[in-house]
């Protein structure tokens, strides 16, 4: 089955423990972390933050500019093509 909106909670959740165990902080960039988004076209990109992320302000795109999976018309994007659809995508203030 699919976890959906639930996942954020989870992941949150891991990611603010890390940052309790001094392995992340809320101010490190997207891109010291992900680093094949450093291409990214938009060169506010770079400036994403791991907080940016966790409370919705990052500018990414909310779902993907296919939705059909949510639909469960398709399969989730994998890794590559999710990497592919940010990295073409614009960022959304």
């Amino acid at each position: 089955g699919r976890v959906a909106s639930i996942s954020k909670v989870f992941t949150a959740a891991a990611i603010l423990r890390l940052v309790d165990a001094r392995h992340l902080n809320l101010n490190d960039r997207l891109v010291d972390h992900l680093t094949e988004f450093k291409s990214h076209k938009d060169r506010r990109f770079r400036q994403i933050t791991i907080g940016d992320l966790l409370s919705n302000r990052s500018g990414l795109q909310r779902d993907s500019l296919d939705r059909d999976y949510w639909g469960l018309k398709q399969p989730f994007l994998s890794r590559e093509e999710l990497i592919r659809e940010v990295l073409s995508s614009a960022l959304v203030y």
